[in-house]
């Protein structure tokens, strides 16, 4: 048995460095298709200078559900930061999930997500030169890359993060997490949300974990199976595994003790920044020590030139730059798009009308707080190849410093600064962009939550822009009132068992003044509201311009509890070419499957008169 070493805690990057280390990297990211059987997968190569370039290459396998949205952008400035280090890393979406091709509900996914880490880690022996591949993944990536390693896949060395021996183990996380996080409840206001409602489809004995990723019974079952302690590692004394450890966790113990005996070289380090690393995409931290020490255990790992690629003859046979698609019978494609806004490359994905005749709109997806182009639930992505389906251009693009697209993302850490006017100016310069790229420049802005904000104030500011549907909405118009008062979590705030009284008595003490301050408020708007408030007259000037407005609140929307208290509701319901709607439900992303049915039914209902309006305009 080979003895466990640590290492010495290599030197933690700085912000100012791991922005550095992004901007130079960002010239050398390649997006394209892995092909991969049965569906195709999405990936970006982070490719380093050819004169830095060293033979090792890392596949990032992606983590599951909720863990992954956590991680995205982190684990884009690992990336980032491995390739600035010299080591060619390829990081990927698994079928059924983010970009790439197919569906949470299609059969076999487990060997779909195993075919997928095989096509990444080929593509690095073949397309990067590398002569070793070290597969990298926290949580069930770490599984990913562990299982595709003892089956035979082209990976050598192992890093490993918060990674399950068991996937019965992962998925009683996914279910208790799920039973937690997840508010499945639906309350109906009305005979027609009901009705809506009713039409979705069912779970099937499934599963919606906290990002609402939908995981069928078949799934579950075949991860339940996957017990990768009873898989033997082929040629284990030749390679080297990297375990980021916790205090006192005995599953990063029994891995660590599993490759040790296997007769690995083993070496640990320090993995107890993971919880901060596991917070919704806006609180996550970078674990810059995790970074340093993996390059430094790169650092000390073989030397070996990297090969010249393969060279290829005709068609690449390991990627595409296009993702063909079938949805509802109808040919669809999906491509990587790069522009550029305001000095900074702008990643996203296009998806376009094949088998059907376009009809002269573009769709943008703008996501809310630091979400990557995906959307809640994934719902841009299905919503996007849907409208693709009709004949709609669709673009899901990535604001700077988010997802893929450059930029520091330090700008989005404070909320109330996602509302500034910049942001607002961006989504214009944007269009203006997608129009130069030859897209259609009548555009439909579909936004989520602070993207929902962005869509008004854009369509206020652009004609261009023939509608703007707004899911989840806070408000029409940001400011200090409602990020400090109004919207303040204490007001919706409920005591727990695990409350102490001080705390409760405080809060509770809290909200009476701001209930008094918010009654005097409204007391004070039906006093002198006696024509159109700032929001009227703006919904107004969109819907006079042509526009069609769609605004679906939340069930506790502020917003919504304080037009329909102050009265104004009844003059906003009687402008044309504006619907308002309550989403039925609780859940804050809308994760329940009939919550995003509901909404896929009201926006698909308004881009439909969009194109009637256009074919009689």
């Amino acid at each position: 048995m080979d003895s466990v070493v640590g290492l010495g805690g290599g030197r933690e990057l700085d912000s100012e460095s791991r922005v550095a280390a992004a901007e130079s990297s960002a010239q050398h990211r390649r997006s394209f298709y892995l092909r991969a059987e049965p569906d195709s997968v999405f990936a970006v190569a982070h490719l380093p200078q050819a004169s830095t370039a060293r033979g090792t290459g890392v596949v990032m396998c992606p983590s599951f559900g909720w863990d992954e949205d956590c991680a995205h952008r982190v684990k884009r400035n690992w990336a980032d930061s491995l390739s600035a280090a010299g080591y060619p890393t390829i990081r990927f979406d698994v079928p059924g999930t983010g970009d790439s091709g197919g569906s949470p509900r299609d059969p076999d996914r487990l060997a779909a997500w195993l075919a997928a880490v095989d096509a990444a880690a080929n593509w690095l022996r073949e397309e990067a030169g590398c002569v070793r591949v070290v597969g990298f993944g926290i949580g069930f990536g770490g599984m990913l890359a562990w299982a595709g390693a003892a089956d035979g896949t082209p990976i050598d060395d192992l890093m490993l993060w918060a990674t399950p021996t068991s996937g019965r183990r992962l998925g009683r996380e996914l279910r208790a997490a799920a039973m937690l996080q997840v508010d499945m409840s639906v309350d109906f206001e009305t005979e027609e949300e009901e009705r809506v409602c009713a039409t979705a489809p069912p779970l099937d004995r499934g599963l919606v974990d906290e990002s609402g990723q939908f995981t069928t019974r078949e799934t579950l079952d075949a991860l339940s199976q996957l017990d990768l302690t009873a898989r033997p590692l082929p040629a284990a004394d030749g390679r080297r595994v990297l375990v980021f450890t916790r205090s006192g966790d005995e599953a990063d113990t029994a891995v660590t003790e599993f490759f040790s005996e296997a007769g690995a070289e083993v070496t640990e380090a320090n993995g107890d920044g993971y919880t901060a690393l596991m917070q919704y995409v806006q609180q996550a931290q970078v674990p810059t020590r995790a970074i340093a020490e993996s390059v430094e255990w790169l650092n000390a790992g073989p030397s070996r030139e990297r090969e010249p690629p393969a060279a290829t003859s005709g068609a690449d046979r390991l990627t595409v730059d296009v993702l063909e698609l079938v949805e509802d019978g109808i040919e669809v494609r999906e491509r990587p798009v790069t522009v550029e806004v305001d000095g900074r490359q702008i990643k996203g994905i296009v998806t376009e009308p094949v088998g059907v005749p376009a009809v002269g709109l573009c769709a943008v997806f703008l996501s809310g707080g630091s979400d990557r182009r995906i959307g809640p639930n994934k719902m841009w992505v299905e919503t996007s190849r849907r409208w693709a389906a009709r004949g709609v251009h669709c673009a899901r693009m990535d604001p700077p410093g988010i997802g893929d697209s450059d930029g520091d993302e330090r700008v989005w850490d404070k909320v109330p600064d996602h509302y500034d006017e910049q942001h607002t100016q961006w989504v214009l310069d944007l269009l203006g962009a997608l129009d130069d790229a030859g897209l259609p420049n009548r555009f439909v802005l579909t936004g989520f939550c602070v993207g929902a904000y962005r869509s008004v104030q854009a369509a206020l500011k652009d004609r261009r822009v023939v509608g703007a549907f707004a899911i989840g909405l806070p408000f029409f118009f940001a400011s200090w009132w409602m990020f400090n008062v109004r919207d303040w979590w204490t007001v919706d705030w409920v005591p727990q068992s695990t409350d102490n009284w001080k705390k409760t008595t405080v809060v509770r003490m809290i909200q009476r003044v701001i209930a008094v301050l918010s009654h005097a408020r409204r007391f004070y708007v039906r006093l002198t509201n006696r024509g159109p408030d700032r929001a009227e007259r703006a919904l107004r000037e969109i819907t006079g311009n042509g526009a069609e407005v769609l605004i679906l609140f939340k069930a506790n929307s502020h917003e919504l509890r304080d037009l329909r208290a102050d009265g104004r509701m009844q003059r906003f319901e009687q402008i044309p070419r504006l619907e308002m709607l309550r989403i039925p439900g609780h859940d804050q992303r809308f994760r329940p499957p009939a919550l995003q049915h509901y909404i896929n039914t009201a926006v698909d209902e308004a881009l439909e008169r969009v194109i009637e309006a256009g074919l009689n305009g």
